[in-house]
């Protein structure tokens, strides 16, 4: 009797952990007429904690056809979903999860292209959501990108 109690109590803690998720659902266009220029990306995580919860899931680029500038788009996906992950950002009081990404623009011949640009920006993520950084190069000069993304307050 005393286990089955225990177990009840368990399973009713669970189901009231995972009621709680604060998650984003989304419904798309599964027919997709979109041609975007794909970027083959090489990523470099040093931090296991971002990793885990954050994925760069693509990244396009596109010449501006009225001023030459190249334009960005990188689609990120926040990774934490799940009753452990939520317990643990309700614990923590880490809801939304909070990061920091930063672009440096570099010429034709791989100089970076010193701009006022070049600054962490903050941006908020729900478990589950996907969001999109866009960015503009500052001049036509600017033909390659590095992105770095961190997690939020932590020094660089």
């Amino acid at each position: 009797m005393k286990k089955t109690m225990l177990w009840l109590a368990a399973l009713t803690a669970l189901a009231c952990v995972s009621g709680c998720q604060n998650t984003v659902n989304t419904v798309e266009n599964r027919q997709k007429d979109m041609m975007p220029d794909k970027v083959q990306t090489k990523y470099v995580s040093t931090d296991r904690f971002c990793r885990d919860r954050l994925l760069v899931k693509r990244v396009d680029q596109q010449i501006l056809p009225d001023t030459g500038l190249m334009m960005i788009q990188v689609t990120i996906y926040s990774n934490r979903t799940g009753v452990w992950q939520e317990y643990w950002a309700w614990r923590t009081n880490d809801t939304p999860y909070k990061i920091e990404y930063k672009i440096d623009w570099f010429d034709v011949n791989g100089m970076v292209v010193n701009t006022t640009n070049s600054v962490w920006i903050e941006k908020d993520l729900l478990p589950g959501e996907t969001q999109y950084i866009q960015a503009v190069a500052p001049n036509v000069r600017c033909r390659d990108f590095k992105i770095s993304l961190k997690e939020y307050g932590i020094a660089q």
